[in-house]
Parts: C-alpha cells; structure tokens; sequence
C-alpha cells in the first residue's frame, strides 16, 4: 500500500453522516482524505449523488461539442 497514492474517503447516504471528519492511519502516516475521489472513472461524492461526476462529464461533452460545430 503506498501511502503517497492512497486516498480515503467515507460514503453515506445521509449528508449529516457524510460530512463528518475522517482520519486513517497507515504505518502511521495519514491518508489523504478526498471528498470525491475518482475510482475507475467515476467520481464518487461523499454522498454518492454522482454531482461532481455529472458535471465533469458535462464540461467534457460541451467542449467536445464546441470543437464539433467548428469544424
């Protein structure tokens, strides 16, 4: 397990739960904790409301489509 590459994040359905401080330890140096951390792709939110995903996929598709009418 590398420590400089490895994040952690918790997930829960309800935002008050969500929102709360983590903190993992590993060879007792902490992990980076992420809010959305993206996992094969996916950007997954605390919440798991897939926002931050939907709006990195838009930005993606709106310049793709700018890049379409130009030609």
């Amino acid at each position: 397990l590398s420590v400089g590459k490895t994040v952690a994040a918790a997930y829960h359905l309800s935002t008050r739960e969500a929102r709360r401080e983590l903190e993992v330890r590993v060879n007792n140096k902490c992990l980076e904790v992420q809010q959305a951390p993206k996992y094969f792709g996916v950007r997954l939110d605390r919440s798991l409301s897939f926002k931050k995903h939907l709006e990195e996929v838009k930005a993606k598709v709106t310049s793709r489509v700018v890049l379409i009418r130009r030609l």
